[in-house]
């Protein structure tokens, strides 16, 4: 059974920007990721990720500590079927994040950034193929796309220590962070 904690903060924009965003070092980790291109919340993007976040004055972040089943923690998994075990587990939390920050959107006009990669697409995404998003209007950027240092959101911003699979070994939890840009910036 998979459980969860939400943590929030909020913060400036422009401390934020200032304090976790690398937008150039980001492109060079983005261009060597091997799914570089192949969603439409990644980059390479059409537009300055810079003006992105400098539209909006506040940042509001929802992070979620996910521990997967206990039947995985501290065990060895290979392949696929580790795939499956964390495509579960943070699917899940990724699902919970989405759904609270979409409601937030709307009423605080602002607009959500994922964690990690979309997921709503279960038969890929259509930019491989040249193809215009299905789902436009439901995908969201996430925050590593757009320059966010996360393992530094988490541990400076929630106090909290990433955790990660290493040699296979499912960690005791995950960290997934998401947040909302609002307070949009008079022209």
């Amino acid at each position: 059974m998979i459980t969860t904690r939400r943590f929030e903060a909020e913060i400036s924009v422009d401390k934020y920007f200032e304090n976790y965003v690398d937008v150039e070092g980001i492109a060079e980790k983005c261009e060597a990721c091997d799914k570089h291109a192949q969603y439409w919340c990644c980059a390479p993007f059409d537009f300055d990720v810079a003006d992105f976040w400098n539209k909006y004055n506040d940042l509001f972040l929802l992070a979620m500590r996910i521990k997967p089943d206990p039947k995985y923690r501290g065990k060895k998994f290979e392949g696929e079927e580790l795939e499956a075990i964390l495509t579960e587990t943070l699917n899940k939390g990724k699902e919970l994040l989405a759904g609270e920050l979409y409601v937030w959107e709307k009423k605080m006009n602002g607009v959500a950034l994922s964690a990690g990669a979309c997921t709503r697409c279960t038969d890929g995404c259509t930019r491989p193929d040249g193809q215009p998003c299905r789902y436009a209007d439901e995908m969201r950027y996430n925050l590593e796309s757009l320059g966010a240092d996360v393992n530094k959101t988490i541990t400076d911003v929630f106090g909290l220590q990433p955790l990660w699979v290493e040699d296979g070994v499912i960690p005791e939890y995950f960290i997934l962070v998401s947040g909302l840009l609002y307070n949009p910036k008079e022209d």
